[in-house]
């Protein structure tokens, strides 16, 4: 490992070499790349984990540009994964990128989470965050979620065991599932994004190192410059944490 990436990091104090190269050996799965993707993969690889699996299938639009920031307009019509992979290579070549260009459905995301040791979701619809939430509860595996919409933003984390909340308990699914309300469609003040994927690293960095483990929502509000923290525990009603 470079250690010279990393000097201002080692020089915090805040974690040891050992440690940074304990954090080296992760494997994450991010699903999605857009706007919360592009802070939260930027500090992780600032933070020296190098191993990614990301997975997307969009192309590059014009639309994408004010706060996917890791791409510019020579990018327009690309694939975001390859795109991405290639751009953070550049700063630091010793990552291992896997650049996945399909939209994750349920039977990818059981087979590719159970090779990882952490989720990163960092999609922007309602049912491929149901579909990581149950298999992510199903194999065990720590979750870390991030979404936004208009002038609001919020990031959960659940570490997955028998008595962890998950998703549902918050997001009951009868009532969410079909929304079709995206960034796109609702619209995102752009910084939200960012304060969402840096704090979604901040969760992945102390959990990694230290086991520290919130148990609330997270809510960003612009419109008070507020930031809420809303405790969250298992809901006996839902189906997804006490399958019949």
């Amino acid at each position: 490992m470079n250690h010279d990436l990393y000097k201002a990091l080692l020089n915090s104090q805040y974690l040891s070499t050992k440690e940074l190269l304990r954090i080296s050996s992760k494997k994450i799965l991010i699903i999605g790349a857009g706007g919360i993707c592009h802070p939260f993969i930027t500090y992780a690889c600032s933070s020296g984990f190098k191993e990614f699996t990301i997975v997307d299938n969009d192309v590059i639009e014009e639309s994408n540009l004010s706060r996917q920031y890791l791409f510019s307009r020579a990018d327009l019509g690309k694939n975001k994964v390859n795109v991405l992979n290639q751009r953070l290579n550049q700063t630091y070549p010793n990552l291992k990128i896997d650049a996945v260009c399909m939209r994750a459905d349920e039977k990818f995301l059981f087979d590719a989470a159970q090779e990882h040791d952490f989720i990163i979701d960092c999609s922007d619809n309602f049912l491929t965050r149901y579909q990581i939430s149950d298999v992510s509860k199903e194999l065990k595996i720590p979750l870390i979620m991030g979404f936004g919409g208009k002038d609001q933003g919020q990031v959960f984390f659940t570490s997955n065991q028998s008595s962890s909340p998950c998703y549902e308990c918050i997001f009951p699914r009868d009532d969410f599932q079909e929304s079709e309300i995206s960034c796109q469609t609702a619209g995102i003040v752009p910084l939200l994004l960012g304060m969402v994927g840096s704090y979604m690293n901040m969760i992945l960095l102390n959990y990694t190192l230290r086991k520290i483990e919130p148990k609330f929502l997270t809510v960003f509000n612009l419109g008070d410059n507020g930031v809420r923290q809303i405790s969250v525990n298992q809901d006996p009603n839902c189906t997804n944490c006490f399958k019949k």
